[in-house]
């Protein structure tokens, strides 16, 4: 026997085993997808909505909203942003910003608010 069948066979042994034990093989498995379940569950639970705002043209702004796939055109960021304010309430939101070939993430946080964009904050 190789070491390597002697590792893969340490204890696979056909004699049943008391209930709640289990071989070592199966508690390792248990703890990995244990916590890759637990880890994916606060992922889950975690998610919070994701506000998208594109610049059209000069003058026109367009807020895509997370859940419906409706979207709201807007004459300047700070009213863009206001809108994402009001529909958020006192929730957190992640608000993505597109101007031409610039991307910026910013995470809004209703317990310190403040300016996202740089716009004004009312």
């Amino acid at each position: 026997m190789t070491t390597l069948q002697h590792v893969a066979d340490f204890d696979f042994s056909p004699e049943p085993q008391s209930v709640g034990t289990g071989s070592p093989w199966s508690r390792w498995l248990d703890r990995i997808m244990g916590s890759a379940r637990k880890r994916t569950r606060t992922s889950r639970a975690a998610r919070v909505p994701v506000y998208r705002i594109t610049r059209v043209s000069e003058d026109s702004w367009v807020v895509e909203r997370p859940a419906p796939s409706m979207e709201h055109a807007f004459p300047d960021l700070e009213q863009a942003v206001a809108f994402i304010r009001h529909e958020c309430l006192y929730k957190p939101a992640t608000v993505e910003l597109r101007v031409d070939d610039l991307y910026v993430v910013a995470q809004l946080d209703p317990n310190h608010p403040g300016s996202l964009f740089g716009e004004a904050v009312s």
